[in-house]
């Protein structure tokens, strides 16, 4: 019944970081075709949902550069220190 259980909770954390990676890139996109209050949007709910990802607060700040709001890239890269 353990090993069940463990199978079970390794394939929903494999799942979850797919969908995380996945949503990463896609934000990554956004970026890329200039929609950045999407992009932004996006990785905003990334943040709040595992703030310690470094690579997700990098791309925030970035598209906030892209967005021409270097003050709000500030304030993310700090936060992420």
């Amino acid at each position: 019944m353990t090993k069940i259980k463990i199978g079970i909770v390794a394939v929903v954390m494999l799942v979850s970081n797919l969908v995380f990676a996945q949503s990463l890139e896609d934000a990554r996109k956004l970026i890329n075709y200039q929609r950045y209050a999407t992009a932004v949007e996006t990785l905003e709910k990334m943040v709040a949902a595992n703030p310690a990802n470094a690579d997700v607060q990098y791309w925030l700040g970035q598209a906030f550069i892209e967005w021409s709001n270097a003050d709000k890239a500030k304030e993310v890269y700090r936060k992420a220190l």
